[in-house]
């Protein structure tokens, strides 16, 4: 009995060094690829963060008859929401150096905390079908192909993407449409996070989120009406 246990102790020790030689190896193995891959890290912690607005704002229109936060400014869409999210730090993208939060009041933090995200505005909705500022989830035809939130530009202080008021609205050039995996040459590239009204998260290529068709329109006439970035 006392080789036996003796046995299985030595055989117990060559098996942890057998792990910690394995975990070594593996460590030199993936350090390179490690050290290559923060930008894709980044982009992967930016996509989790629209996960939990998208659910945030999904569980927000189930406590309050299938409507949208409210549009308004202050208490906007960040503040309305915080409850459901809790964390300031879901608000900002790690691949925006600087984000602009757009606003100023220690009456509402949530909505002076940096941020990296725009709200679909809807506007296309409240301007030709119904005057609202709450939108309903039920109006909403495809939800798998609308989005519900975006990345914006850095500087961009703007809460809402309104694509039909021209000069004073968020416009296509409020989008960041390239923020991740984005090549320095001449032709714009990379890609964006976009979380959908569904529920889910996806990746759009340079401008894919506005043409051919235009994701961020509700009604068929906007949405077919596309235009480029």
């Amino acid at each position: 009995m006392k080789i036996s246990r003796s046995m299985d102790a030595a055989l117990t020790r060559l098996e942890v060094l057998a792990v910690l030689t394995a975990l070594a190896l593996l460590a030199v193995v993936t350090m390179p690829v490690l050290a290559g891959g923060k930008p894709r890290s980044e982009s992967a912690i930016c996509a989790n963060n629209l996960r939990q607005l998208g659910a945030a704002t999904l569980a927000y229109s189930m406590e309050t008859e299938g409507r949208f936060p409210r549009r308004q400014l202050p208490n906007s869409w960040p503040q309305q929401l915080f409850t459901r999210y809790e964390e300031p730090r879901v608000l900002r993208c790690p691949s925006d150096p600087q984000p602009s939060t757009g606003l100023n009041s220690p009456q509402f933090p949530a909505d002076s905390a940096p941020r990296s995200y725009l709200m679909n505005g809807w506007n296309d909705y409240f301007g030709t079908v119904r005057p609202t500022n709450a939108m309903p989830e039920s109006a909403i035809p495809y939800p798998a192909q609308t989005i519900l939130f975006g990345e914006k530009e850095s500087s961009s202080g703007h809460f809402y993407m309104d694509f039909l008021e021209g000069a004073i609205g968020n416009d296509i050039g409020e989008i960041e449409h390239g923020r991740h995996g984005a090549r320095r040459a001449a032709a714009p590239s990379g890609g964006s996070n976009h979380a959908m009204v569904d529920g889910s998260v996806r990746m759009m290529l340079y401008g894919q989120a506005v043409y051919p068709t235009n994701l961020w329109a509700v009604t068929e006439v906007w949405r077919t009406n596309s235009f480029g970035p």
